[in-house]
């Protein structure tokens, strides 16, 4: 559904219509994050020992985890894919 159909539907429901870029920043932003988060799922395995040998408890190893996603959404907005060794 695009955004002016959106707007119309609102305006039918006397709702505030969308503010179109607004939308549009907020639908691109949830495309990448779709791309990222698959991407991530996809190499999970070659960064799971990262937070698995970490010897810390599951708290540790959450944040280890958490802190690998955000270096990895990092580099992918920066336009490169980080090497795994």
């Amino acid at each position: 559904m695009t955004i002016d159909e959106r707007n119309r539907i609102r305006t039918e429901a006397h709702l505030p219509l969308l503010d179109v870029d607004a939308e549009q920043a907020r639908l691109a932003k949830v495309e990448a994050d779709a791309e990222f988060e698959s991407y991530f799922a996809q190499r999970r395995p070659a960064f799971q020992h990262l937070w698995s040998d970490s010897g810390g408890g599951f708290v540790t190893r959450k944040e280890i985890y958490n802190q690998v996603g955000r270096n990895l959404r990092d580099a992918t907005i920066e336009g490169s894919r980080p090497v795994v060794s």
